[in-house]
């Protein structure tokens, strides 16, 4: 899965800097930043930089930025929905 994601974020940057952005733009993908899930969630910092981290949180990682494809954080959230975590 995450080989799967990395290879769209590579084809969305080859997109970009082919200047076909376009064809980015139409495939409605957005990505999502930890500030996006803190603002979301209304979660500390702290607490969703430790979220990001568990193992199974959908998200990738390149350098030191970290994104979330949207769809992947709404599906995590629906499933994990009712469960308790202690992080």
């Amino acid at each position: 899965m995450w080989i799967m994601l990395l290879e769209q974020v590579c084809l969305s940057l080859d997109h970009i800097e082919s200047g076909d952005f376009m064809a980015q733009k139409n495939k409605n993908e957005v990505w999502l930043t930890p500030k996006d899930i803190e603002e979301r969630l209304h979660l500390s910092h702290g607490t969703v930089n430790k979220l990001i981290h568990t193992t199974g949180f959908p998200m990738i990682q390149i350098g030191r930025t970290i994104r979330i494809r949207e769809d992947d954080f709404n599906e995590f959230i629906e499933t994990y929905m009712n469960h308790k975590y202690n992080i």
